[in-house]
């Protein structure tokens, strides 16, 4: 789910300040690694540039979705957007999401918490920021239970936070809030809507705001909660990026965006496509069943009605997304995760 939000203004004139890009600048920092020569992970979109925007800051954009996004723009943008990643690098985060990016001279890493009110506002003011992508969130669901407090820190006060320094700066025309379909709760079915659906969380995660084949890949058995019948909606990254764009481009001030997929699958035949793509047909040999985690929601259904109005179009079935996820896995994990000492795999300093 994702609101597009208005330029928020400031009664005030906003102040202005410099800061150098360079690498001996304590606020941005470069990884010294070389990045591998792959196809480049990004979305297949691109709209007219929006003439009043320039320069995009993308908070959280070194994590999973949030560098698809960061990739695409700076591919597909070269020439129109400045794109100024920020993020503070927790283990949910990998230098390697972004790395070949540093040869791109429309991109800018930031290393910093949103929670930082002078991070967030020299990144503003140094690059002149138009517009916002906010992807930074802890959304680890399991472990929203046992700290909660750091859940709702990071996903409340952090958003809090960004909010009241972008209102200040007072030159943000766009703010793209990025949340979860979780904060709807179970919809049992039903897909619920942007306008007529009650939030209604079950976790701290949701209420705040992994992968399968690595197990695999290591030789582990897959591990499923309760009796495997959750069902889940499942869209490929790429996709995924298309829609961001789709919603940065052609999205209406003060609306929400549901970001739907027509693929809803349970967790157990999840497991069982994996088993497959592995050569292994013994089901019960390759996986270990646990207890059910608190609230863990049957099923989340969406209407996305008012994204594919915009143009978007989801264009990866789930049957070759997975199987091309799993492949990709197969020829980059010794690269994607053992190329930094482990120490360092997701601090770099």
């Amino acid at each position: 789910m994702a609101r597009v939000i208005p330029r928020l203004r400031t009664s005030s004139p906003s102040s202005t300040a410099s800061m150098s890009s360079s690498r001996s600048n304590s606020d941005i920092t470069t990884p010294d690694e070389e990045a591998p020569s792959i196809i480049p992970l990004i979305g297949s979109s691109k709209f007219p540039p929006l003439p009043h925007v320039k320069s995009i800051l993308i908070t959280g954009g070194a994590g999973f979705i949030g560098s698809w996004v960061t990739r695409h723009l700076v591919h597909q943008y070269q020439d129109h957007y400045t794109v100024v990643c920020l993020d503070k690098m927790d283990p949910v985060a990998s230098w390697n999401n972004i790395l070949e990016l540093f040869t791109y001279p429309n991109f800018r890493f930031i290393r910093g918490n949103i929670l930082d009110r002078e991070t967030v506002r020299s990144a503003l003011e140094s690059f002149q920021v138009d517009c916002v992508l906010h992807f930074a969130a802890s959304s680890h669901v399991e472990h929203s239970f046992t700290d909660s407090f750091t859940f709702t820190e990071n996903n409340v006060l952090g958003t809090h936070t960004l909010l009241d320094i972008v209102r200040a700066y007072g030159k943000v025309n766009r703010f793209i809030h990025v949340s979860t379909d979780e904060v709807y709760g179970e919809t049992n079915g039903v897909p619920a809507s942007e306008e007529t659906t009650p939030l209604a969380p079950t976790n701290p995660y949701a209420a705040s705001k992994a992968a399968a084949e690595i197990l695999m890949l290591k030789g582990e058995k897959l591990t499923l909660q309760g009796d495997g019948t959750n069902a889940r909606r499942f869209l490929h990254s790429a996709d995924a990026a298309d829609a961001f764009d789709a919603i940065l481009h052609k999205g209406t001030v003060g609306e929400i965006y549901n970001v739907d997929s027509a693929y809803e699958v349970q967790n157990r035949q999840v497991a069982a496509h994996i088993l497959d793509l592995f050569g292994h047909k013994d089901f019960d040999k390759h996986v270990s069943w646990i207890p059910d985690r608190p609230f863990n929601d049957h099923d989340y259904a969406l209407d996305g009605q008012k994204l594919r109005d915009l143009g978007w179009t989801q264009r990866v079935d789930f049957s070759t997304g997975l199987a091309t996820t799993v492949e990709w896995y197969k020829k980059n994990l010794t690269y994607w995760w053992d190329s930094f000492p482990d120490d360092q795999k997701h601090h770099r300093p």
